[in-house]
């Protein structure tokens, strides 16, 4: 079993979070979003089955799904960072991908 977490659950991270429900793979998704009702939304469809209540509980998750806007990225990466495992596998669906690249060598 794995573990997925995303981080941003408007349209497309709660779409990744059905995407991924649906495919019934029997993993655990988990969400966080600083818009409260983002959460709620996202547990009532389905979207996830657990709401993270910090950005560092999500560090123990295999997998690591950024679905933000660009500005939040940088505040992610840098509190994750000392909580990662080496085996974390962080991938994004932010509209710019240079400064991702550079924001995640920098954290």
């Amino acid at each position: 079993m794995m573990t997925l977490c995303i981080f941003g659950l408007g349209s497309i991270g709660a779409s990744v979070g059905l995407a991924h429900q649906h495919a019934e793979l029997g993993d655990v998704v988990w969400g966080y979003d600083t818009d409260p009702d983002a959460v709620q939304g996202a547990l009532a469809i389905g979207a996830i089955d657990w709401a993270a209540h910090s950005i560092e509980t999500c560090a123990s998750a295999d997998v690591i799904l950024i679905a933000t806007p660009p500005h939040a990225v940088p505040e992610i990466l840098q509190r994750l960072a000392p909580h990662l495992r080496a085996d974390t596998v962080i991938t994004d669906v932010v509209s710019v991908k240079q400064p991702v690249l550079e924001w995640a060598r920098q954290y």
